[in-house]
C-alpha cells in the first residue's frame, strides 16, 4: 500500500505557474531584444516563448484532469466553464505569436519585418493579459470558491 504524495488535481497548479511567469515576461524579454539586438536577448525570447507554451499546453492538460476529479462535487461550475474559456482565449493568441515568431525570419517577409514587429508586440502584450486574467480567474476559483482545496458538495451550494 503506497502513499499518494500529492492529489491529482493539485498538479494543475504546480504546473500552472510556469507559463504564467514565463509567458507574462514575454513583451519584456521582445523589448529587451529588440533595443538590444544581440543573440542571448533572441535566446530569453525564445526561452520564455518555447518554455512558457510547453507549459502552457501542460497546464491545459492537467487543469481538464482537475475539472474532471472536483467536478461531481464543485458548486460553481459557471466560473471554471469561464477560467477555462479564457485559458482558449490565451492559446489562441500563443498560437498566433508562435506563428509570427516562426514566420519573423523569413526572408520573403523582410518587407514587413516593421509592421510584423509591432504586431508581434501587440500580441506579446495581449497574451500576457489573458494569462494574467485567466491565472486571477483560477486564484478566484480556489481561494473564493475552494477548487481543489477543500470538498465542497453540490447540497451545500448557495448562488
Amino acid at each position: 500500500m503506497g502513499v499518494k504524495m500529492i492529489r491529482q488535481e493539485l498538479i494543475h497548479p504546480v504546473i500552472s505557474h510556469f507559463p504564467i511567469v514565463l509567458l507574462a515576461l514575454l513583451p519584456f524579454a521582445y523589448i529587451y531584444h529588440l533595443r538590444s539586438q544581440k543573440k542571448e536577448s533572441m535566446i530569453l525570447y525564445r526561452s520564455c516563448l518555447y518554455i512558457g507554451s510547453l507549459f502552457f499546453f501542460m497546464s491545459l492538460f492537467t487543469g481538464d484532469e482537475a475539472f474532471e476529479i472536483i467536478k461531481p462535487n464543485f458548486c460553481h461550475l459557471l466560473d471554471v466553464y469561464t477560467h477555462d474559456s479564457s485559458a482558449h482565449d490565451a492559446l489562441y493568441i500563443l498560437i498566433l505569436v508562435i506563428a509570427l515568431d516562426a514566420n519573423f525570419y523569413n526572408k520573403k517577409l523582410e518587407k514587413l519585418k516593421k509592421p510584423l514587429s509591432a504586431f508581434l508586440m501587440v500580441t506579446t502584450l495581449l497574451l500576457a493579459f489573458l494569462i494574467g486574467k485567466t491565472a486571477h480567474q483560477g486564484a478566484m476559483l480556489v481561494y473564493d470558491k475552494g477548487a481543489g482545496v477543500k470538498p465542497v458538495m453540490s447540497s451545500t451550494c448557495t448562488p
